[in-house]
């Protein structure tokens, strides 16, 4: 401590001591009143004060915060909460950002779904303009059915959905980490966890929920409009010259394909906000139900 005795020389502001010394003025505040530098009248100090070592105590109440406690007393109990609330944060950020994509990998992902169909529906038109040449009715039909099944095959084997980049899990905080690790480490998943709040409320990422629900359903509506080929393409080959054969093909393939813009469809809202939706439908519904019960009574008092 800096007794009264070293105010000597002449006398500077808090703001001009802090200046001189390299800290925030604060700091010298916080010293004035714990007693590591003089309180004198006006609010000022010794010049000849700075650079000296009352920054000391400070430093020393660090090192002492920043290594582990050996007593197992109040600051190991702290110590030890911090680490937990540290992993606690940690794995929500983590389980957070499993649930959500970055729009640009979305995107990239469409495109190469797009252009896989697109190339594999392409060439089963041309492949089924050779078919088409058949005369008989069940062997045409069967010849369709096997070379939509060849096609549908071969993008079942297809990798439609590249990996999305995984999100880097954060370090992990170990269970001997000081309180200052431990309280930095949480600081920076909370931080984490507010950026993914601003990037969702921005529309910068993407549930993966919804993504796979509504990349599903489009395969599977596509998936049936190519089955219904076996019973639909038959009977407008069979019998017409190439040229209404060569149509009616180019017809198909162009109606399937119109299901793959190359503009990625919207996509619908993800799992918790579809259950709070249906939630609050479930209780309007309820609501109104109740009201249609009271109805008939508040009648029956009023014509009485």
């Amino acid at each position: 401590m800096v007794s009264a005795m070293s105010a000597a020389g002449p006398m500077i502001a808090y703001r001009e001591f802090a200046r001189r010394d390299g800290c925030d003025e604060s700091l010298v505040r916080r010293a004035v009143r714990s007693g590591a530098l003089p309180r004198l009248p006006g609010r000022q100090l010794p010049a000849d004060l700075v650079g000296t070592a009352w920054r000391a105590g400070n430093a020393a109440a660090l090192e002492v915060q920043l290594s582990p406690p050996t007593d197992g007393g109040l600051a190991a109990a702290e110590r030890e909460r911090e680490i937990a609330l540290a992993r606690l944060r940690q794995r929500q950020l983590q389980q957070r950002l499993e649930e959500w994509t970055d729009v640009a990998q979305v995107l990239e992902c469409w495109s190469f779904i797009r252009e896989t169909c697109t190339s594999q529906i392409t060439g089963l038109g041309a492949t089924l303009r050779h078919v088409a040449t058949e005369h008989d009715q069940i062997r045409l039909r069967a010849l369709v059915r096997d070379t939509v099944h060849d096609t549908l095959t071969r993008l079942a084997s297809a990798e439609l959905i590249p990996t999305l980049e995984d999100p880097r899990p954060p370090e992990d905080v170990g269970d001997h980490a000081t309180t200052l690790v431990a309280k930095t480490a949480k600081t920076k998943a909370i931080a984490g966890l507010r950026q993914l709040e601003l990037a969702i409320a921005e529309g910068r990422v993407l549930h993966l929920a919804a993504w796979e629900r509504g990349f599903g359903d489009r395969l599977s509506n596509l998936r049936d409009r190519l089955l219904s080929w076996e019973s639909g393409l038959p009977p407008l080959l069979l019998g017409a010259d190439a040229s209404v054969q060569g149509r009616a093909i180019e017809s198909a393939v162009h109606d399937v394909l119109q299901m793959l813009p190359e503009e990625m469809p919207a996509v619908g809202a993800d799992d918790r906000h579809a259950h709070a939706d249906a939630a609050r439908g479930s209780t309007a519904t309820a609501r109104a139900a109740k009201d249609r019960k009271r109805t008939p009574g508040r009648r029956k008092a009023a014509s009485a």
